[in-house]
């Protein structure tokens, strides 16, 4: 652990003894509110400051996380040594910067995975999962169109599991189900967020959208994402990532009516 990451948990810690349960997540929130959208705070990004030898990206939010937990510990807002903390805080953060070796790429995210089981006794179908990886390996999003019982969810599962079992997707594989047409987006969302670490999850279908790309946009290694159950492209976009290498699998009863990727 870097200096930095050891002096978050004692101020944390003092934070903790002055407001009993005090939680990361409150503070996180607090300083989110002072944070324009592009530096908002996550949890599981902030939970590496913390634990690994992950050093934050810029000064500014990881000062404002500071600034919440030293206003909870001190009880003031305004202190004539604001400056004097500010300037140690940052020292602290060039240090562990500095220390972390350019030879060394950032630890990679566990992979993440939230798929049902295979079905049994699919069989026969190796030709057409061969051509779903194949479409997964130049397109973004790929669509399992077909009647009720014709074996779209299954197909898409089959794929899911080979797809991580050959390694094309180290970052892992998530699933939501729309719910037979009837589910909302937004909480197909919070079903992707959950398993992604993040416990503070924002109100709305917009937020959470956003706060689902934004969370991708910090894992490297690429991640597919199933969705079954969807009515139309309206639908999809909230889930769609459109970053990097990850990709989409979806299953409908039809193509949807615009172009989902």
């Amino acid at each position: 652990m870097t200096a930095l990451g050891r002096q978050l948990k004692l101020l944390e810690e003092r934070a903790k003894a002055k407001v009993p349960g005090l939680d990361r997540v409150e503070a996180i929130r607090e300083a989110n509110k002072r944070l324009s959208e592009n530096q908002r705070l996550q949890a599981t990004t902030v939970s590496q400051w913390f634990a690994k030898d992950r050093v934050p990206k810029d000064f500014p939010p990881l000062w404002e996380l500071v600034k919440v937990l030293l206003e909870m510990t001190e009880g003031e807002k305004e202190q004539p040594w604001w400056n004097a903390r500010r300037a140690s805080w940052h020292e602290l953060w060039e240090e562990a910067a500095r220390h972390r070796s350019p030879k060394e790429p950032a630890p990679s995210n566990p992979p993440v995975i939230s798929l049902p089981a295979e079905a049994e006794g699919f069989v026969g179908r190796e030709r057409a999962v061969g051509k779903v990886l194949a479409a997964l390996d130049e397109r973004r999003t790929v669509v399992l169109t077909g009647m009720p019982g014709v074996g779209k969810t299954a197909l898409a599962l089959r794929v899911a599991h080979e797809a991580l079992r050959s390694g094309r997707f180290p970052g892992g594989a998530l699933f939501a189900d729309l719910d037979g047409y009837a589910a909302a987006p937004g909480s197909a969302l919070e079903g992707l967020l959950w398993p992604l670490g993040v416990c503070d999850l924002p109100s709305g279908e917009a937020a959470r959208a956003a706060t689902f790309r934004s969370t991708l946009a910090e894992r490297s290694d690429a991640l597919l994402i199933v969705v079954d159950n969807v009515a139309s492209a309206a639908a999809l976009e909230s889930l769609l990532t459109g970053l990097g290498d990850h990709r989409v699998t979806c299953a409908s009863r039809r193509t949807p009516s615009r172009p989902a990727a």
